[in-house]
């Protein structure tokens, strides 16, 4: 499936690059009746050959996987004194662009389109996939409920968009930083700056604690348990 962010920027989904797929929708390797054997195949659809091994992971994968690197590493992240600053940091930072975006009447006017439009919000179905089990990780520390299992994606919609907006306090950059063209225009200038000021704040906490964290996973002198496989 290949779908159009926004309505005016195509975003290749996970099942494009698996299955063969171009923006049209065709088939562009095998006919609808043929099947993969490996992993992550789909009813109906015949893996690219020879990129068996470039198969990503879903996002009920990483939701797993990140609980189990939770599950050995969240005491040891916990009494990380960095990791913890930045757990502090990041949360107010996500305060501050969600009060803003709240101000700026951009939480409303997404809601209003994602009721509206047939095709949507920019919250589409896919954008899933572009968390990586860092971020999911980061969530699970900042006590967010991600289930293991049941979470699938809705028809028109990412998995996490909830009835009350994302169900993860830490988000993709593209999240938090995107804005369509009719909001830019609303905003004007000024505001659209203040607004990307920001967010810009929390996308570099992200990525910092991001970074924090996987020095505390790899780094060479830990011992706790068996160390997860690199991500």
């Amino acid at each position: 499936m290949a779908f159009k962010f926004n309505r005016d920027c195509w975003v290749e989904s996970q099942e494009d690059f698996l299955f063969g797929k171009d923006n049209t929708g065709n088939n562009a390797v095998g006919a609808p009746s043929e099947r993969s054997s490996g992993p992550g195949a789909s009813p109906g659809w015949k893996a690219r050959s020879g990129e068996r091994n470039a198969f990503p992971l879903s996002i009920q994968k990483k939701i797993r996987l990140a609980h189990s690197i939770f599950d050995a590493w969240g005491k040891a992240l916990g009494e990380d004194a960095l990791v913890c600053r930045l757990l502090e940091q990041l949360e107010q930072d996500i305060e501050g662009s969600r009060q803003a975006m709240i101000d700026f009447e951009i939480v409303q006017t997404c809601t209003h389109c994602d009721a509206a439009r047939p095709e949507g919000s920019c919250c589409s179905r896919g954008i899933e996939n572009k968390y990586d089990v860092w971020l999911l990780l980061i969530n699970l520390l900042l006590e967010v409920d991600i289930p293991e299992s049941g979470l699938q994606p809705a028809s028109r919609s990412c998995c996490f968009l909830g009835p009350m907006g994302c169900r993860l306090q830490v988000r993709h950059m593209l999240c938090v930083d995107y804005l369509c063209l009719e909001l830019e225009r609303a905003l004007g200038p000024k505001r659209l700056i203040e607004m990307q000021t920001i967010a810009g704040r929390e996308i570099e906490t992200s990525f910092r604690l991001t970074e924090a964290v996987k020095k505390v996973i790899y780094a060479p002198d830990r011992h706790i348990g068996a160390n997860p496989s690199p991500i």
